[in-house]
C-alpha cells in the first residue's frame, strides 16, 4: 500500500493499493520508495470516499536536481511544455513577411543599432541606436520586438501566453510564456538578421532635452549584440581608445569602434537624464543579484553576489524609462479620457511610524510623512 502525503505535511492525500498499482509504478515502488518523489493528481473524490481516486507518476530521486526543479514547476501550477495546438500554430517566417509591410514601416536596417543584455540572454526583446547630427543633437531610438506582428489576439499562442502570465526564471532555465520559436527567434532582436519592432525616436541635445519624438512600427538588423560587461568595458575606456582585448562580432558593415562610440554616447546622455530624475525625486534600490556557482551536474555549491547598479544597466534602464514615460505621455494626451495610469497605494501609515521612529533615534532626524 502506498500513503501519499503532502511535501512537509502530514496531511494524508491519498492511497493506493499495490495491486491497483500499474506495472511501471510497481517497478519503482518494488526498488524502495526512500527518497523518491512521486506526484499525485486526484481524478475522483466523492462524498463516500475516505480518501480521493488519484493519478499517480514517478518524478525523481529527492537528491536529483531536475526533480527538485521539476517540483517547483509543478507545485507552482508552472507547465514546461506547450500545449500541442500551440506547438503547432503557423507561425510565418521572416523572409516570408510581405514587401508591403516591410515597406510600410520605417526603415532603420541601415541604421547602427545594437542591444544590450545579461551575457547569457537569449530572448532580445530591445535595442538602441544614436545618431549623431549636427550642433549637439543626436537622433536616439528604442528598439522593441514586435510580438503582435506573430501574435494575434484570442488565438491559440495569445491564450496560453494570458494564461502563463510571464515567463519563469530558475537557476538553470527558463519556462517562457512564449513559444521558444517566437521569443528566442522570430521575436528576438538578434544580430544579422531582420527583424519587426516599435520604434521610439527622438531628437535630442547632449544634456537629454527631447525636442522630437517619433513612435511607429519599424524594420531593423541589429549589428551586434553587448552583454552588460563589454559595454561597461566600452565604457570605461577613454575616448578614442578601444577595450583592451575585447572581442565582438559587428556586422552591417559597422567596426567595434562605431559601437564603443555609440556606447560612450549613450551613456553621456544616460548620465544627463539619470540625474534630473533624480532631481525629480525619484526613487532608487541599490540590490545586488544572487548568481548560484553550479558544479558540472547542475547542484549549487556557492555563491555570487552580483551588482545591477553599473553605468552600462543604468544606460538602458535610462532609456527604457524614457521610452515608457514617452509613450504614457502620448497615450494621455491622444486618449485622455481612456488612458490608465498604473497607480501604488498609499504607504502603510504604521509602516512609516517605524521609519520616522527609527530616523529620529539614529539620525536624530524629525520625519514628516504626512
Amino acid at each position: 500500500m502506498l500513503l501519499f502525503r503532502r511535501l512537509r505535511s502530514s496531511f494524508e492525500l491519498a492511497v493506493i493499493y499495490m495491486e491497483n498499482c500499474p506495472r511501471k509504478l510497481r517497478k519503482v515502488v518494488e526498488k524502495g520508495v526512500e527518497g523518491k518523489v512521486f506526484r499525485a493528481t486526484v481524478i475522483n473524490w466523492l462524498p463516500t470516499m475516505y480518501l480521493p481516486a488519484v493519478h499517480c507518476e514517478y518524478v525523481g530521486d529527492m537528491g536529483d536536481s531536475e526533480t527538485r526543479r521539476r517540483i517547483v514547476l509543478q507545485s507552482n501550477n508552472v507547465q514546461d511544455k506547450f500545449p500541442g495546438v500551440v506547438e503547432s500554430s503557423p507561425l510565418p517566417k521572416i523572409e516570408d513577411i510581405a514587401q508591403e509591410e516591410l515597406e510600410s514601416r520605417e526603415d532603420f536596417r541601415a541604421t547602427r543599432v545594437f542591444s544590450i543584455d545579461p551575457e547569457t540572454a537569449r530572448d532580445l526583446d530591445d535595442a538602441l541606436s544614436i545618431t549623431k547630427l549636427d550642433n549637439d543633437h543626436f537622433e536616439v531610438s528604442v528598439h522593441i520586438a514586435d510580438v503582435s506582428h506573430f501574435v494575434k489576439p484570442d488565438s491559440a499562442v495569445d491564450l496560453e501566453a494570458r494564461n502563463r502570465a510571464t515567463s519563469v526564471y530558475l537557476v538553470r532555465s527558463v519556462i517562457p510564456m512564449l513559444p521558444r520559436r517566437l521569443c528566442e527567434d522570430l521575436c528576438s532582436l538578434n544580430p544579422q538578421v531582420d527583424r519587426l519592432s516599435f520604434s521610439v525616436r527622438w531628437r535630442m541635445d547632449g544634456e537629454g532635452n527631447v525636442r522630437k519624438t517619433w513612435f511607429g512600427k519599424s524594420v531593423i538588423r541589429s549589428c551586434t549584440k553587448l552583454s552588460y560587461e563589454q559595454a561597461q568595458e566600452m565604457i570605461d575606456t577613454e575616448p578614442g581608445e578601444l577595450p583592451q582585448g575585447l572581442e565582438v562580432d559587428v556586422g552591417n558593415g559597422f567596426k567595434l569602434d562605431d559601437i564603443v562610440y555609440d556606447v560612450q554616447q549613450l551613456h553621456g546622455i544616460a548620465q544627463n537624464l539619470r540625474r534630473r530624475r533624480f532631481a525629480n525625486g525619484c526613487i532608487t534600490f541599490h540590490r545586488s543579484e544572487m548568481k548560484f556557482i553550479l558544479d558540472s551536474k547542475g547542484n549549487p555549491t556557492g555563491l555570487n553576489h552580483v551588482l545591477g547598479g553599473t553605468p552600462a544597466n543604468h544606460l538602458v534602464e535610462e532609456f527604457m524609462l524614457l521610452a515608457n514615460s514617452s509613450v504614457a505621455r502620448f497615450i494621455s494626451d491622444a486618449f485622455p479620457d481612456f488612458a490608465t495610469l498604473r497607480r501604488h497605494p498609499p504607504p502603510n501609515p504604521s509602516g512609516l511610524e517605524k521609519v520616522a521612529k527609527l530616523c529620529e533615534q539614529c539620525l536624530q532626524e524629525n520625519v514628516n510623512y504626512g
